[in-house]
This record gives structure tokens, C-alpha cells and sequence, in this order.
């Protein structure tokens, strides 16, 4: 099942549960875990563009910067490499890319500040 699916089936279901304060209930989770989604994408993309940075001129603090700036519509032009970057050093796995980035010096900004 893909998300749009399961966004589907769960607002149909908690509206014939609930009825329409059900729907309203399940949309508003369901906006959350949209954001939430997108901040882990953005996170991991700023993580890679810090590796990267970090390489290229070994300053943590200019890295931070480069990373931290980042916004979520300049993130999709990196996202392709970020993931290329994964597959190779990570067997994949995003998590361990910002866990390599975090040992490294990484400082995230925080949820609200996307």
C-alpha cells in the first residue's frame, strides 16, 4: 500500500467511526506526519550537504552554515546525490548518514525552523 492509500482507507474509516469530527481529526494527523516527513528529508539532505562540505574544506563551522541554510526547495536539487552518497557509504540506510554527520560536528536546527 503507498500513503495516499493508507490516507484513503484512514479518512474514510475514522469518518464512519467518528463521523465528521473523525475526518477532521485524521486530517489534521495526517498534515502532521506530512511536515514531519518533510523535516526528516530536509534533515537528511542537510546532513549530506554538511559531509560534503565538511570534506571539501575541513571547518565545521562553514559547514554548519552551508548545511543550515539549506531550504527545502534548494534540498531537491541535492537529494538524488544525497541518496547516491548513501547507497554507497551507508548501505542505504539515511539514519546513519545524520548519525555520521552528528558525530562529525553537525548542529540541526530545530523543527519549527524550516
Amino acid at each position: 500500500m503507498n500513503i495516499w492509500t493508507i490516507g484513503i482507507i484512514g479518512g474514510i474509516g475514522s469518518t464512519l467511526l467518528l463521523g465528521p469530527i473523525g475526518l477532521v481529526v485524521f486530517l489534521i494527523g495526517y498534515g502532521f506526519f506530512f511536515y514531519y516527513m518533510k523535516y526528516r528529508g530536509l534533515l537528511f539532505v542537510q546532513s549530506y550537504v554538511f559531509l560534503k562540505t565538511l570534506s571539501q574544506t575541513n571547518d565545521v563551522e562553514m559547514a554548519n552554515v552551508k548545511a543550515n541554510t539549506l531550504t527545502s526547495d534548494e534540498a531537491y536539487y541535492h537529494g538524488d546525490e544525497a541518496m547516491m552518497f548513501a547507497q554507497k557509504m551507508c548501505q542505504g540506510q539515511t539514519l546513519r548518514v545524520m548519525a555520521l554527520a552528528k558525530q562529525n560536528g553537525f548542529k540541526k536546527n530545530n523543527l519549527f525552523n524550516i
